[in-house]
């Protein structure tokens, strides 16, 4: 009896045992998977707090305001509507999204760059990291996603409301989705990628050039042979019923205003020489970015898939932005996450040359991981640095080893300038500014009317949606003109303009009713006369 007792009893103990070893096993197996997904975490981390930090400091600008201005006129704002047409120069999926989010929270400017910068920006910083891991692993991956969360470049125009924020996003999408094609020679995830590719396409125009891009790529590396037309017929429905129906409703409702955009674009001059988004990469990206890049580059030249699609990527879309003759700022953040994957793999190689001197005293794979972690943080510590500086006190305070002359729309003080004139001038007034871009915050917070003097008579050299003013003398004798207003960002772009409306303000006795001036710490103070030591900005 004792003995049966005994036995039973170590069977208990031992089923017990290999319960807790199990149970062990596993806490063990989900520690080490939480430690795989640690560095996405800390780079998440980074990226949302670069993005979000003091996002309402300044107003929209120009650009920001349209948008946000034909978001809510999609859903029904009739005083935004007034001012801001709904068919203008891209098609409208950030719109629509802003018009969404506004019918629930209100228009606000903060809600808009909050959603912009969550969804798309830092979106782009996680999907960086995926793409970057999938074709170089996890230590290039962890270095393209922690460059990108605090590139000065990337943190700054992800903070704005632009639809090239979420063309970068479905671009990157529609390249992962083409990277499991690489692995999975079904083509299941063929048709995914044809449906971002359309959502890039309804961010904004230049997303067609993801058909090159993905073309050459699956000839290149030989995929094309094992297409199966069924998928490939699947990603090209869903590709264009998510395309087709903003060029549709613009030949069914404003067929003549697409006509008008059309011969804008095509026959505007350029406006930046051959260098411009070159010198964009060296002030707002760094010299110790341009160089990681660069060598990463070099490195990609081994015609692995890998390599051949981020090279396309970049080459593809920079090559089109080079010849294209209108040069903006924000171009370029369609190809920043594959130059950050770049650099992630040019600090490897540098990290790896580096350690090959430490490997006489530890394992040569811990010798790179420790020189790759140093070196990681330095840089990050740099461009992190750089990049609060520049949430802090704006563009301009983006120091670096290479300066250049790069134009940036800074309109800080426009918000409440569009307050000032809601509160302080009559319904009907109406403004004249030397260009449109103060204009459309005007119109946008303010609620105002408002016309440029640079705007052309000749429609090839005008956006259709602005209205020229032929004879700015008659308008103002006919009181069909109320108010100047006056911005730096405007004058500095051209001083002939700016001595023009100028000379109407000295003939007109104009008196000055509001200023925006700004500080040497960046700070802005209102009034009637500029404080000592300040600099006029409205």
């Amino acid at each position: 009896m004792a003995q049966t007792t005994w036995s039973a009893l170590q069977g208990v103990i031992r089923n017990r045992s290999a319960v807790e070893g199990v149970t062990t096993f596993r806490g063990l197996i989900i520690r080490i998977a939480a430690l795989k997904w640690l560095p996405l975490a800390l780079v998440m981390a980074l990226a949302v707090t670069f993005r979000v930090w003091d996002i309402g400091r300044v107003g929209l600008n120009s650009d920001e305001a349209v948008y946000s201005g034909q978001g809510a006129a999609l859903f029904g704002d009739a005083t935004m509507a007034e001012f801001f047409s709904v068919f203008r120069a891209h098609p409208l999926l950030l719109q629509t999204s802003l018009g969404a989010l506004f019918s629930i929270v209100g228009v606000s400017d903060v809600a808009a760059r909050l959603f912009v910068a969550l969804a798309f920006g830092t979106g782009s910083v996680i999907l960086t990291y995926l793409l970057a891991s999938k074709f170089y692993g996890q230590r290039v991956a962890i270095a393209a996603g922690g460059i990108m969360a605090l590139l000065p470049y990337h943190v700054m125009v992800s903070r704005q409301v632009l639809v090239d924020i979420p063309l970068a996003f479905f671009v990157l999408l529609t390249l992962w989705f083409v990277s499991r094609c690489t692995e999975d020679r079904s083509g299941a995830w063929l048709p995914w990628a044809g449906l971002a590719a359309g959502l890039a396409v309804a961010s904004k125009e230049v997303g067609v050039l993801l058909i090159p891009i993905v073309g050459g790529f699956l000839i290149l590396t030989g995929g094309w042979r094992t297409l199966q037309r069924r998928q490939l017929l699947m990603a090209a429905f869903l590709f264009a019923i998510v395309v087709a129906p903003y060029p549709i409703s613009r030949l069914l409702f404003s067929s003549a205003n697409g006509s008008d955009y059309l011969l804008w674009q095509f026959s505007r001059p350029p406006n930046h020489d051959t260098w411009y988004f070159f010198s964009i990469i060296g002030e707002f990206g760094g010299l110790v970015f341009a160089i990681l890049a660069g060598l990463g580059v070099l490195r990609m030249m081994r015609r692995q898939p890998g390599d051949i699609l981020i090279l396309l990527w970049i080459g593809v879309f920079l090559a089109f932005f080079q010849l294209w003759p209108t040069k903006l700022f924000q171009y370029l953040v369609v190809i920043i996450p594959g130059l950050c994957i770049a650099a992630g793999l040019g600090l490897e190689m540098a990290a790896s040359l580096v350690a090959k001197v430490a490997r006489k005293w530890t394992r040569p794979r811990l010798a790179t991981s420790i020189v790759v972690a140093v070196a990681l943080v330095a840089v990050s510590v740099l461009l992190g640095d750089r990049s609060m500086a520049m949430i802090r006190n704006g563009p301009e305070a983006v120091a670096g080893p290479l300066q250049f002359d790069i134009e940036v729309q800074t309109f800080a003080g426009g918000r409440e300038l569009g307050y000032w004139a809601k509160e302080n001038t009559p319904p009907d007034a109406r403004f004249m500014t030397i260009g449109p871009s103060i204009g459309n915050i005007l119109r946008f917070y303010g609620h105002r009317d408002s016309v440029a003097i640079s705007i052309s008579t000749d429609p090839r050299r005008r956006n259709p949606a602005y209205v020229p003013i032929p004879n700015p003398d008659l308008w103002i004798r006919q009181a069909s003109i109320h108010y100047i207003v006056w911005d730096h960002y405007s004058a500095d772009r051209s001083a002939f303009y700016n001595a023009r409306l100028m000379r109407y303000v000295r003939k007109y006795g104009s008196t000055v009713v509001y200023g925006v001036y700004q500080q040497p710490n960046g700070s802005l103070v209102f009034g009637t006369e500029p404080p000592p030591g300040t600099e006029i900005r409205i």
